[in-house]
């Protein structure tokens, strides 16, 4: 039986990590995958073919990433958080992942901890073994407060 694949991935600004996270799930033949995507809806056709499609409200940056709204500028993005922070846990159960990647998180997306902290928490205290994974591209950014989000990346 295959291996199950929980792939979270969330791009803000541009599309470089979605390119980058569709290349890594081209190359995961052996899994069966499912993609769950934070950003604009894609569809089954955007992803290889196998690959189980999950899109989330979407979410967008401000080009400061100071903050996080709907990307639809009407729905309350508080509302959009709840949507999404259910979603993704109702998905875990569905799904009962062998692995759940997450891309760029902690080191990176903690405006989305609202979601990831209990999807991690979920997944930790899983009765299935579930192997947590982090793909991680790059960290560009500088933090104001370096200790505080080092103490956050090593928790």
């Amino acid at each position: 039986m295959m291996k199950r694949l929980m792939f979270y991935c969330q791009p803000v600004l541009g599309i470089g990590h979605l390119v980058r996270s569709l290349e890594i799930v081209r190359g995961l033949g052996d899994f069966h995958v499912f993609f769950i995507n934070g950003g604009a809806a894609l569809s089954e056709s955007d992803l290889p073919s196998g690959v189980e499609l999950i899109n989330l409200p979407p979410m967008k940056t401000d080009p400061e990433f100071r903050g996080i709204n709907s990307s639809d500028d009407v729905t309350d993005t508080e509302i959009t958080k709840s949507r999404r922070a259910k979603i993704l846990l109702e998905s875990f159960e569905r799904i009962q992942p062998d692995i759940l990647l997450i891309e760029l998180f902690p080191f990176g997306r903690l405006k989305f901890d609202f979601e990831l902290i209990p999807l991690l928490e979920s997944a930790g205290h899983s009765t299935k073994k579930v192997h947590i994974v982090c793909s991680l591209r790059d960290i560009l950014v500088k933090k104001s407060d370096q200790k505080r989000y080092e103490d956050f990346v090593i928790k």
